[in-house]
């Protein structure tokens, strides 16, 4: 892949994918060896998705945390990352979809809220801009019990 003959080398010359075992390229990513040799696997493509946002292809991370979301589509963190990426390309609609599929995950997140109230903003979506911000306000100063 383009990932490999470009970007992979480049990493492993700054130390952020580090070994070539046994065919595998492995990549080490807070501490955490992750196998990058699983193309189905939802940690493989987060890996690949960082490694690439690391080197600023931000349209190959989204691919990237697409597939990791197609294994594991309850996963809120990959649907804050892949909102955050997208708006950053200047798909906005698509970020506030990205973020709203994430709130349904995790509805008390008040930054979550706080970032779909500015996605909104960025559309002109005024009233709902300002409902997002009141819930992230109101989650901030009275969380609900657990």
């Amino acid at each position: 892949s383009a990932f490999e003959r470009e970007l992979l080398p480049e990493l492993v010359r700054r130390g952020l994918a580090v070994t070539r075992d046994t065919g595998l390229w492995r990549g080490l990513l807070t501490n955490n060896s992750v196998d990058l040799s699983e193309p189905s696997s939802s940690r493989s493509e987060v890996a690949l998705a960082l490694l690439a946002e690391s080197a600023g292809r931000k349209s190959e991370a989204v691919e990237h945390l697409n597939r990791a979301i197609d294994v594991s589509p309850g996963d809120f963190w990959c649907r804050r990352q892949i909102s955050g990426l997208l708006e950053e390309i200047g798909k906005t609609q698509e970020a506030v979809t990205q973020l709203e599929f994430a709130l349904a995950l995790r509805p008390n997140d008040p930054g979550a809220w706080e970032e779909r109230s500015k996605l909104l903003q960025k559309l002109g979506r005024w009233d709902e801009a300002k409902t997002s911000l009141r819930r992230a306000k109101d989650l901030i100063v009275a969380p609900p019990s657990r």
